[in-house]
C-alpha cells in the first residue's frame, strides 16, 4: 500500500506542474466508488491536496459483499446498460483541473 501512496502522490505532482503562463486554479477530486476503494483512494488524495471533492452516485446504490456489487456490474456492462446518476452539487467548469477516479 505504501507503493502505492506513492504512485499516487507523484502522479498528483506530475499533473499539477502548471503550464507556462497558466495561473493556478481550483481543482477537483470526483469519483466514483461502487465498493469503497476508489473512495478510499479519493480521500487520500484529497488529505494530501486539500482540492474539493465530490462523488459521483448512482440513482439505483451498489449494495451487497464484493461479490453480489461485481455480479451487478457485469450485467451492466455486458448489456451495455449506464446506470442513471444522481445531479452533482458542483460546477465542473468552475476547475481547470479534474482528478477522476473510478473502478477498474
Amino acid at each position: 500500500m505504501k507503493r502505492t501512496k506513492y504512485l499516487l502522490v507523484l502522479l498528483l505532482l506530475i499533473l499539477m506542474v502548471p503550464v507556462q503562463g497558466q495561473t493556478a486554479k481550483k481543482s477537483l477530486i470526483v469519483y466514483f466508488s461502487a465498493s469503497g476503494n476508489t473512495q478510499t483512494v479519493a480521500n487520500y488524495i484529497h488529505e494530501l491536496t486539500s482540492f474539493d471533492i465530490s462523488e459521483i452516485e448512482t440513482e439505483e446504490p451498489y449494495k451487497g459483499d464484493f461479490q453480489t456489487i461485481g455480479e451487478r456490474a457485469m450485467k451492466e456492462m455486458q448489456g451495455n446498460v449506464l446506470p442513471q446518476i444522481k445531479a452533482m452539487d458542483v460546477k465542473v467548469s468552475d476547475y481547470t483541473t479534474i482528478i477522476l477516479g473510478s473502478p477498474i
